[in-house]
């Protein structure tokens, strides 16, 4: 058999003898790693990938390296591509949504988090008569409805993620949804090739959004999303 897992839920997973272990961001002083360091061809590990990922590069931010039997790749959408939602426009909308933590946690002086960013939003928004909206921890139907209502759904990161080139979820599955995804991750944006807006800061990004007609708008989020099917749950087991 072959077993797939994550830290954070697998700490009574045991071991067994012959069978094959996917671990996602187990550490090396993990019981199950050492059990498995007789048979290290039974190991394969999972790490997000960053621009400290190391091997053979398979594609934008997949990356495989043999000797530490290692492979490095983003979270992407959860849908098929065969599952891609039609482009949405809401021109009528106020809403600017934003589905997923904000948090600050500070390390060395410097902001781990995206807590200064999303303030940012907030201040354009307001500045633009736009209702900035956040969730967190709701269901996916839900997450999908929001993104799918709103007049934009910018997936904005704080500047340690963008300088580790960490690809948020939110880039990958809101084009998936059918929303456009606006984003200041230079990482994102080498994704998405020419499907990306002018702009580096947080004003200039949602002044390109709003300014952008429903036939530019929609051929933008189908470009993304032809970029966004290598990014699958699907892709990422083949790899």
């Amino acid at each position: 058999d072959t077993i797939l897992a994550v830290d954070v839920t697998s700490h009574h997973l045991g071991y067994v003898p012959g069978a094959r272990y996917v671990l996602h961001n187990f550490s090396g002083d993990a019981p199950i790693c050492q059990a498995l360091e007789q048979t290290p061809e039974n190991l394969l590990r999972l790490q997000v990938w960053t621009n400290e990922a190391s091997g053979e590069e398979w594609d934008v931010c997949r990356q495989f390296d043999r000797e530490a039997r290692t492979l490095f790749q983003p979270w992407g959408t959860d849908l098929l591509a065969e599952e891609f939602m039609e482009p949405v426009f809401n021109p009528e909308s106020r809403n600017v949504t934003f589905v997923g933590a904000i948090w600050a946690d500070q390390y060395q002086g410097t902001e781990l988090g995206n807590e200064a960013v999303i303030d940012e939003l907030r201040a354009v928004c307001a500045k633009r008569g736009l209702t900035f909206v956040h969730r967190t921890q709701i269901p996916d139907a839900e997450n999908v409805r929001l993104v799918r209502e709103a007049r934009l759904a910018p997936a904005v990161a704080g500047q340690w993620q963008c300088d580790k080139g960490y690809v948020p979820c939110r880039a990958l599955k809101n084009p998936s949804y059918g929303a456009l995804c606006i984003t200041n991750v230079p990482l994102v944006k080498r994704i998405m090739g020419a499907a990306t807006l002018d702009g580096d800061s947080v004003a200039e990004l949602v002044e390109s959004a709003l300014s952008l007609n429903r036939t530019v708008y929609c051929n933008l989020v189908r470009e993304q999303q032809r970029q966004v099917q290598r990014y699958t749950y699907r892709q990422s087991l083949e790899s």
